[in-house]
């Protein structure tokens, strides 16, 4: 089966003009912090009402290790050959070269590379984005492991009738296969032998092939998302999903889509799914830039300031039905577009995730990101 493939930098002046602009509003934005005083803290959660119908209960982002939060030009940059070579070398192990077909894209801005299966199918597939807005590259080992799209619960949207709680986290924390802090360990001494950065632990997901198995047969008995499982036994399907940050200075770039002056930031991502047989599915993609720094920060807006500017917003707000904040994230996030494609200007965000009842299902819905410079609303 393939897996559709998701087809100069900014003057200092321009990023000081934008934050002198917002700054006058900065003292009236945080003045209410002593307002959102409903919420109980310990040094990794927080929990309580933030106004009401706004209930919050999440854990703290880790800023121990960040001691400044400037704000900063990006400009992505491909990724460096001879880490492609090597990830290449892994995923194709067990493979001749002469096995190893190849197919450019018309613009060569994309490159497979691939192991035939029956008829238009590729058994394994690895592709290289070389756009000048789009780099990185991503691998699948589908014969290996039939069905690895599961997508962790940071997604906004994920696909109609997925339930990922009867298989992710169900109570079960190490796989026969390895435990779950040996696979993490085994996989950052790869990701560091390959040369690629990461930024504190991963988040990670144990997945009981079991209770997949029984999900996919489900989903095939609806017609839904159909999944060849002949010859798949459920010990094949055990897989830890790990989610990796990539950033600068310790604070990472942002996950979440953005539309930012016309252009499409699609989320910074270091995704992979670990079986038995190693690192079988990896996607790396917009997740290295070429960074300048446009403007030093040596403190930024502290969490309770944080909620505070996010009580306005939800004051603001015409809430249908009781909102829960289950997500907080510190984040470098893109505010504008430089002059060439792939650069943006980054600003450090606190970004509260909430979730609700959409149309009767529980979901999250759209982040809101607070600048924690200004304390403006992006």
């Amino acid at each position: 089966m393939n897996r559709y493939i998701k087809s100069g930098v900014l003057l200092c002046t321009v990023c000081a003009a934008l934050l002198s602009a917002c700054a006058p509003k900065y003292k009236a934005l945080i003045s209410s912090a002593e307002e959102a005083n409903d919420l109980t803290y310990t040094d990794s959660h927080v929990a309580g009402t933030l106004c009401e119908g706004v209930l919050v209960d999440a854990e703290l982002p880790d800023l121990s290790e960040v001691s400044s939060y400037p704000v900063i030009s990006g400009r992505m940059k491909e990724t460096d050959e001879k880490v492609i070579r090597q990830v290449m070398d892994y995923f194709f192990r067990n493979h001749k070269p002469e096995e190893i077909h190849e197919q450019k894209s018309p613009e060569s801005e994309m490159v497979n590379y691939y192991i035939p299966g029956s008829g238009e199918n590729w058994k394994k597939s690895f592709a290289v984005y070389q756009a000048a807005d789009e780099t990185g590259f991503y691998f699948s080992d589908d014969q290996a492991y039939p069905y690895p799209y599961i997508t962790d619960d940071r997604a906004l949207f994920p696909a109609p009738g997925t339930e990922i709680a009867p298989f992710v986290d169900s109570g079960i924390v190490d796989l026969p296969f390895m435990t779950r802090q040996e696979a993490v360990e085994s996989v950052q001494k790869q990701l560091k032998q390959w040369g690629i950065p990461m930024i504190g632990e991963p988040l990670v997901y144990t997945l009981d092939g079991g209770n997949l198995y029984q999900l996919l047969d489900d989903w095939n008995q609806i017609g839904y998302l159909q999944t060849d499982l002949s010859g798949v036994s459920r010990e094949m399907l055990d897989c830890y999903y790990m989610i990796f940050d990539t950033g600068y200075q310790g604070i990472p770039y942002t996950f979440f889509q953005r539309a930012v002056d016309g252009r499409y930031y699609d989320g910074a991502r270091l995704e992979l799914h670990f079986t038995e047989q190693g690192i079988i599915q990896m996607e790396y993609h917009w997740a290295e830039y070429e960074v300048e720094e446009l403007e030093q920060q040596k403190s930024c807006l502290s969490i309770e300031e944080a909620f505070a500017c996010l009580r306005r917003h939800f004051e603001q707000t015409v809430l249908t039905s009781e909102i829960d904040i289950p997500k907080i994230y510190f984040q470098y996030v893109p505010i504008n577009a430089g002059e060439t494609k792939g650069s943006y200007v980054f600003v450090p965000a606190w970004v509260f995730q909430p979730a609700g009842d959409v149309a009767g299902t529980y979901n999250y819905l759209d982040p809101v990101l607070i600048n924690a410079i200004t304390g403006e609303e992006i």
